[in-house]
């Protein structure tokens, strides 16, 4: 699935809950439901509606919905549920009712769940794009001369291009690591030619790293990322600036960052 398809679905998902100014499942599903029909459209698969189903017990069930190949043939499922769903609960509650498991996909508009084979393969969220702007990520959109990756291009949301500037110790093992990869080649795919990770896969590493550096603190990628802007900020740079490098689009989003430093600062002068 590509950038282009998930901006028109954040976008879409943006317009429903101000126009709507509700977080109800059967009013914001319409952007999942229509990103799913555009992926659909490019694999020649037809998208369903309220898919009926019969179960192994004879009981019948219906999904939101569902992509079908030639000749009826369902690829695979969708389920979604409200924001203040717990949505693990919810997964148990549709197989206990013996729904699909060999590969349906539920969905809160915060977290995706994709289930094949019986288990869970792939988590994500839904409203991090960073994640998915990181990982697209390929060797042309890399700038790098002398060796070092001075900059990488970003496709952010709303198909906004931004250019990221890179420290230069970073930049000279990511200019190694480019160097050996063709343009069309995912930067953080596990070998060269490979598809990227999952957000999923992520986290699991990041996850490991932590535990093998004796840090004893749930660190995400979007923890991460919030720390670099809360550094950027400490370190005096400018909020615009800040907007800028995390791709914003409202300057009102980037100002949280003020209020974690004045706790951080207002934290230190209470040692005194």
């Amino acid at each position: 699935m590509n950038q282009t398809l998930i901006n028109a679905y954040l976008k879409h998902l943006d317009q429903l809950r101000h126009t709507s100014g509700s977080q109800n499942e059967t009013i914001l599903r319409e952007a999942f439901k229509d990103l799913l029909k555009n992926w659909g459209r490019q694999l020649n698969l037809v998208f369903l509606a309220e898919y009926p189903l019969k179960t192994a017990f004879k009981t019948n069930i219906s999904v939101d919905g569902a992509l079908l190949q030639e000749l009826r043939l369902p690829l695979g499922f969708w389920e979604a549920k409200d924001v203040g769903d717990d949505l693990d609960a919810e997964v148990r509650n549709k197989f206990a009712k013996d729904y699909p498991q060999e590969n349906i996909l539920f969905t809160n508009d915060q977290t995706a769940i994709l289930w094949q084979n019986r288990e869970e393969v792939a988590r994500c969220s839904m409203t991090d794009p960073a994640e998915l702007e990181a990982l697209a990520l390929k060797a042309q959109d890399v700038h790098i001369t002398h060796g070092i990756a001075r900059s990488v291009r970003v496709i952010g949301k709303g198909d906004k291009e931004r250019v990221v500037p890179l420290p230069e110790f970073f930049g000279q093992h990511l200019g190694a690591w480019v160097a050996n990869l063709k343009r069309e080649d995912f930067i953080f795919a596990k070998e060269p030619g490979g598809k990227p990770p999952t957000p999923r896969a992520v986290r699991d590493y990041l996850k490991r790293l932590v535990a093998e550096a004796g840090i004893e603190k749930n660190i995400t990628p979007h923890k991460l990322r919030h720390t670099y802007a809360t550094r950027l900020l400490e370190s005096g740079a400018d909020l615009l600036d800040i907007q800028a490098l995390l791709g914003h689009v409202n300057l009102e989003t980037t100002q949280i960052y003020t209020h974690v430093s004045s706790e951080r600062m207002a934290a230190v002068v209470a040692r005194l």
